[in-house]
């Protein structure tokens, strides 16, 4: 049974002083237009419209920013909007904390400003009360069309769930928002979790958001639209999971981030290390969905990114069943550039994924570790999969509607995109399928009981270091009209495929193969793992050693 009361309302108390409820009767004065001067930030109303002045908050001046006034004299430091399931237009003010409460099916609030752009120190919207009832909605509308150089809104804003699936936020900015954004769902006592809302913010103008994004087991989507050539500067995070509440309600939620980009050359970078990180619970599916419409970047050559999927390692090693999903969908379609520190999953089987699908023509992408598993605390080897290739997620034009495509199970040479990925490391339990024109990988590959499928068509594969598999692990190279070059001192291709004519390079000009240092064995028993036709092996032999042999000949004799 569900509570059918507000669980925060003992907080909220009638105005009893003379002066606050002299201000709250002036507060509530009606109007046709709203704002109805420059200096009502805040409207109201219970028909889905806000066309009532809130007239107890006005605009101050701080530091070239407007800031919130409560009655033209206490600044507000932290406002909060409560949408209540029903009741008048309250306040509650307690220092430099305001909190503004309205209640009712199609109550709405709506802040506004314009001229200098707005500080506030958090800026909080609530969803209260038991809002299951059919077409029951609330909504919060925010817009922010000031600007002090160059921002429109300098703050953090925090969004608190209900449970009505018609709850909506929407934002919009016409310059850059300072501040971090979470998105929370929330216990409502010790057996309820109230988590959906319908989160949009739109940035015009080529606004950026100058901050990160935390969504933590709220349900319904939160959707960030880029119009022009707007950035993102922070991390995006989605947690599939509250800790203490993954044994309540709320099973088979859908934690989604989405990103669009509309513009040209839009980025994804941090000031530091950053993470695009999706982190599920035992039954709570979370992902990132991130979609450029033309060129795109993520990460800078100084200030790496990591792409993780994974489970809370808690739930892993306590669920031994559990099957929620971590992924990144991340589709460019114009030309891609990525600065990594690791693309990694991890789980016991598919359902930890990250998908980078590259549709443009001349692709650049940098990552130093590419790993398909990790241990947990149980030091169980967790296995996912890393895919990054062409046509393996649909062709969306919003990220909320990206989705696989079939051929992410079983590609083909039609799914091998354009450009040249250079890597340190590819590794891991799990699966990773690279399938690029160009690859580069100037540590070693390593399948430790995975499986590593290296694509390529008409490029160039260069293997620095040792090309390695263990236990079950397979290491399989399908070479198209391409040339693989193999430096190491001991390289294990479980199964080499080739259509066109292909080059296998033993050695280099720089690295010359001797006897018993580059070794290179095809399949992993007598029966051959070669299956290809008009291969050229060549061997670049260091015309000072004894011997340097490929099967029973001896180059330098």
């Amino acid at each position: 049974m569900y509570p059918t009361n507000n669980p925060l309302s003992h907080s909220f108390k009638p105005l009893i002083a003379t002066s606050l409820a002299l201000a709250l009767s002036v507060s509530v004065t009606s109007a046709a237009n709203c704002p109805s001067t420059s200096q009502n930030p805040i409207c109201y109303g219970t028909g889905g419209t806000a066309n009532t002045p809130y007239t107890g908050i006005t605009f101050g001046d701080k530091s070239g920013f407007k800031e919130l006034k409560y009655n033209t004299s206490t600044s507000i430091d932290n406002l909060t909007f409560q949408l209540q399931t029903s009741g008048n237009i309250g306040e509650t003010l307690a220092g430099n904390n305001l909190t503004l409460s309205l209640g009712g099916n199609q109550a709405i609030f709506q802040l506004t400003n314009t001229g200098a752009g707005l500080q506030i120190k958090n800026l909080e919207v609530n969803f209260e009360g038991d809002a299951r009832q059919g077409t029951f909605a609330r909504k919060m509308n925010l817009n922010f069309n000031g600007t002090t150089q160059n921002t429109a809104f300098k703050g953090n804003i925090t969004i608190r769930a209900g449970n009505s699936i018609n709850d909506k936020v929407e934002a919009v900015f016409s310059k850059d928002m300072e501040g971090n954004l979470k998105v929370m769902g929330r216990k409502v006592d010790q057996k309820f979790l109230f988590n959906q809302i319908k989160t949009t913010f739109t940035f015009k103008n080529g606004a950026n958001f100058k901050g990160s994004l935390e969504n933590y087991k709220a349900e319904g989507g939160v959707n960030f639209i880029f119009e022009g050539r707007g950035n993102v500067e922070g991390n995006i995070k989605s947690y599939g999971y509250i800790q203490g509440l993954e044994a309540f309600a709320g099973y088979n939620t859908n934690v989604n981030n989405n990103f669009t980009f509309k513009g040209n050359e839009n980025k994804i970078i941090t000031t530091t290390l950053g993470e695009i990180l999706a982190q599920s619970g035992a039954s709570r599916n979370a992902c990132n969905k991130i979609l450029f419409a033309d060129k795109g970047q993520i990460g800078e050559q100084d200030k790496l990114i990591n792409i993780v999927a994974k489970p809370n390692f808690y739930y892993d090693n306590y669920h031994p069943n559990a099957t929620a999903k971590a992924q990144n969908f991340i589709l460019f379609k114009g030309e891609a550039t990525l600065h990594l520190n690791k693309l990694e999953t991890a789980h016991k089987d598919s359902y930890r994924r990250n998908i980078i699908s590259l549709e443009g023509s001349n692709n650049t992408l940098t990552i130093q570790t590419i790993d398909s598993g990790v241990a947990n605390s149980a030091g169980n080897t967790l296995k996912g999969h890393n895919l990054i290739g062409k046509g393996f997620l649909n062709n969306a034009s919003e990220a909320k509607d990206l989705s696989e495509t079939t051929t992410a199970t079983s590609p083909t040479t039609a799914n091998i995109a354009r450009g040249t990925l250079t890597v340190g490391t590819i590794k891991g339990g799990g699966t990773n399928k690279i399938l690029i024109q160009n690859l580069t990988v100037t540590t070693k590959i390593e399948a430790n009981g995975g499986s590593n499928y290296i694509n390529s068509s008409q490029g160039v594969v260069k293997i620095v270091g040792n090309v390695e598999a263990t236990g079950s692990g397979i290491n399989e190279f399908s070479l198209h009209s391409s040339t693989l070059t193999l430096q190491g001192t001991n390289n294990v291709i479980t199964t080499l495929r080739g259509s066109g004519s292909n080059s296998i390079d033993i050695g280099s000009d720089t690295s010359q193969a001797t006897n018993g240092f580059n070794l290179l064995t095809i399949g992993k028993t007598d029966a051959t793992g070669l299956q290809a036709n008009n291969l050229l092996f060549k061997v670049f032999a260091d015309p000072n050693a004894p011997d340097a042999t490929l099967g029973g000949a001896n180059f330098n004799k």
